[in-house]
């Protein structure tokens, strides 16, 4: 996948990955072609080729363009609990939850827990004087246990009230201070 700063060839990830975002709202993501894609997008297939390797590619591009906006909701908030930072994971979720569905109807779920789960560990990583991150059984079971409800209520519709549910998981972890 292309990483440089081109602004064109980033425009051109975006207008991509948004045809393909459309595309899957119309067919099964097996019978979605690269053709297509381009086609939809008016982008050649030689553009395409050059900024990803397979349609699954532009599909993790796709997940991952939604992250960059995630650690700046929090950032600079001081004093920031782990009540605070689940809350906002799920409700920043919850407000994309029609990608989530789209992605689990074409069973990319696991794709999409892939992307959330790395994603978690770059964010909590921010958090390195939180002592209870330090743990990694602690830290791996909070960013696996995290993506898994964040794919439950969401991406299934079994959403319940986001405070009761970040206070309930915070507190079985003492609601430490990340910063």
């Amino acid at each position: 996948m292309y990483t440089g700063n081109n602004t064109k060839a980033i425009r051109s990830m975006d207008v991509l990955s948004d045809s393909l975002f459309y595309l899957m709202t119309q067919y099964p993501f097996s019978e979605i072609t690269i053709t297509m894609i381009c086609q939809n997008a008016k982008i050649s297939r030689q553009t395409f080729y050059k900024l990803f390797t397979t349609k699954l590619e532009a599909t993790r591009y796709l997940i991952s363009t939604d992250y960059k906006f995630f650690e700046k909701g929090f950032v600079n908030q001081k004093p920031f609990y782990l009540k605070d930072f689940i809350k906002y994971t799920l409700f920043f979720f919850w407000k994309r939850h029609e990608l989530i569905n789209l992605l689990i109807k074409q069973n990319l779920e696991d794709v999409f827990l892939e992307e959330l789960h790395e994603k978690l560990q770059d964010v909590l990583s921010l958090f390195k004087d939180a002592t209870i991150l330090n743990n990694p059984a602690i830290y791996n079971f909070f960013t696996g246990g995290l993506s898994a409800l964040i794919l439950y209520q969401i991406g299934y519709d079994k959403v319940e009230n986001i405070d009761k549910v970040a206070t309930e998981l915070s507190d079985m972890l003492g609601n430490p201070v990340l910063f």
